[in-house]
């Protein structure tokens, strides 16, 4: 009877030695996929901050677009508002630039 004691122990040994291998490698499988898992967290979290800067980035472009639109436009209405009179300037600089000889004949730059 202590032989057949014997035997089982030995195969439960054995059994006990296979489960703690099957263990073992499934523990080393878990290590490398969290492993894998943390990097793709790491990658995720560089990706995120990158993304809210280029966000950002974007939304500093569009209000400088809209600032120079803006100023851009401010400068048309301006130089519609002054290039009216600057004809009329100009046209009194002819006037009052002709000569005094032009003026005494009464020549015009008609």
């Amino acid at each position: 009877m202590d032989l057949a004691l014997m035997r089982r122990g030995s195969q439960a040994l054995e059994a006990l030695r296979k489960l703690k291998a099957e263990k073992q490698q499934q523990a080393k499988e878990f290590k490398l996929r969290l492993e894998h898992l943390k990097t793709h967290k790491d990658n995720a979290g560089k990706l995120r901050k990158e993304e809210d800067g280029n966000k950002q980035r974007a939304r500093e472009s569009q209000d400088k677009i809209a600032q120079l639109q803006q100023d851009i436009e401010a400068r048309r209405r301006n130089a519609l508002k002054w290039q009216l009179p600057s004809v009329v300037l100009v046209q009194q600089w002819r006037v009052t630039a002709r000569s005094p000889h032009d003026r005494a004949c009464g020549k015009t730059d008609a």
